[in-house]
């Protein structure tokens, strides 16, 4: 089976002339600063690897929406995976916290 790494070479290679350039720069970045450090040579990954994956890229200071453009990257890699027959199908159940960060400040208005 191949790790993660390889499936995302592959998908890179297969993608790149249907990705506008600067979505693929984004796409790079992406994988090359934290998916593929995370993932890296381990093959299809587990729901507990995924949901450890959000929660550490949070706990580094991430944005929320950095990480969720991250794992759009992931699935759209997982999926790339199952439809070459690499992987089996993979489904994920990652929870985002409902508060996590900065503390949001609820004002009320009132006449």
């Amino acid at each position: 089976m191949l790790s993660f790494s390889e499936v995302a070479a592959l998908w890179k290679n297969d993608k790149r002339r249907y990705i506008k350039t600067s979505s693929y720069a984004v796409y790079l970045i992406h994988l090359n600063r934290h998916l593929i450090p995370f993932f890296g040579e381990g093959g299809l990954p587990s729901d507990k690897e995924v949901q450890s994956f959000v929660d550490s890229q949070l706990e580094k200071g991430l944005s929320e929406k950095t990480v969720r453009e991250s794992m759009l990257l992931f699935k759209m890699i997982i999926r790339y995976g199952e439809e070459e027959g690499i992987w089996p199908h993979a489904v994920y159940k990652v929870r985002f916290p409902a508060h996590f960060g900065k503390q949001r400040e609820v004002v009320a208005l009132t006449k």
